[in-house]
């Protein structure tokens, strides 16, 4: 099973609860070495009003979310006056993303988009020492 949990984060995959998408989403993280959050998501309460579906799966718990990289976002840009030199960040603007929608009949998630390029080093050392400062997704 859990192989075939593993091949389904792709373009057009189905899922029928967030747990689902969890696990998936879980393991993609372990086999890739590579850390992800949520980055914008809609629940399901906020997707019935704008909708017009009315009739959504509870256990899909959002209507919309999107993931990406711990290392996404701007890059750090610093305004300050150099009293305190050498503040760093591990942002790079890293463009990838995984968003994903509630299906037209309301029961399930499918992923809308993947982009899948990081722009920066990916391996078991780097995630490693991420989880060890606290930086775990």
């Amino acid at each position: 099973m859990a192989e075939a949990m593993a091949t389904k984060l792709e373009v057009g995959a189905i899922f029928h609860s967030y747990d689902e998408v969890d696990f998936a989403i879980h393991d993609y993280q372990m086999r890739n070495f590579v850390q992800l959050y949520i980055r914008d998501s809609r629940t399901i309460s906020n997707g019935t009003r704008r909708a017009r579906i009315k009739n959504f799966n509870q256990r899909l718990k959002y209507s919309e979310i999107t993931f990406a990289c711990v290392h996404g976002g701007r890059k750090y840009k610093s305004q300050s006056s150099g009293v305190r030199p050498n503040q760093k960040t591990f942002l790079m603007d890293c463009p990838v993303s995984l968003k994903m929608r509630v299906s037209p009949d309301g029961q399930s998630l499918f992923v809308k988009s993947f982009q899948e390029q990081h722009n920066h080093s990916i391996s078991q050392v780097c995630m490693c020492n991420c989880e060890v400062k606290g930086w775990e997704a």
